[in-house]
């Protein structure tokens, strides 16, 4: 659609380079209405990753860390001979992530979203349909030692964010923002 793919970085893995989209900002016409996905230096509960962001932005979306090791975190490149070369740490594109919204459809702040999170892979897992397995293995990745989930085993790797370029120029150099990825831009109204 043309529309640009956020992406997340994971807060275990050390790259290279990472996208520093905040930098886009002054470029970006404040008659705009943007959205930014935040990947964070470490993993934080859903309460401090909401209190980290400042007023006067909107919060939509958190990124649920949902792998229990970095395993499966990096593509590894080969030569001729099939002998691994290096590896090198993977990103995650948004529409590959799992998180939960904690905006209502209608535009209104939802009660208690990581909860309903919480439950609806539950029901996922229990539900005989074709993302049964899906929800299962998820289940199994997020749940702590106990193995049942709750809101305090989610930990949140990132966020995503939305508002005017102005509005979010209070993002930039924030110590807790590992990388910022610009997603859809559009016209205020």
């Amino acid at each position: 659609l043309g529309q640009r793919m956020m992406t997340f970085f994971y807060p275990q893995l050390n790259y290279d380079e990472v996208n520093n989209d905040l930098a886009l900002l002054n470029e970006i016409p404040n008659d705009k209405l943007l959205e930014m996905a935040l990947s964070f230096d470490k993993g934080y509960t859903s309460s401090e990753a909401m209190a980290l962001i400042p007023k006067g932005i909107t919060k939509t979306w958190l990124w649920v860390n949902h792998m229990k090791q970095e395993e499966g975190l990096y593509s590894i490149h080969y030569d001729e001979n099939k002998k691994p070369l290096n590896q090198v740490p993977l990103t995650l594109y948004a529409q590959d992530a799992y998180g939960f919204s904690v905006i209502n459809t209608d535009g209104s702040f939802a009660e208690q979203p990581a909860e309903r999170f919480i439950s609806a892979i539950d029901s996922g897992a229990k539900f005989n349909s074709y993302w049964q397995q899906e929800f299962k293995a998820l289940k199994e990745n997020l749940a702590g030692q106990d193995d049942k989930l709750s809101v305090s085993d989610l930990v949140i790797n990132g966020i995503v964010v939305t508002g005017t370029a102005e509005s979010l120029k209070q993002l930039q150099d924030l110590p807790f923002i590992k990388a910022s990825s610009l997603g859809v831009v559009v016209d205020k109204y």
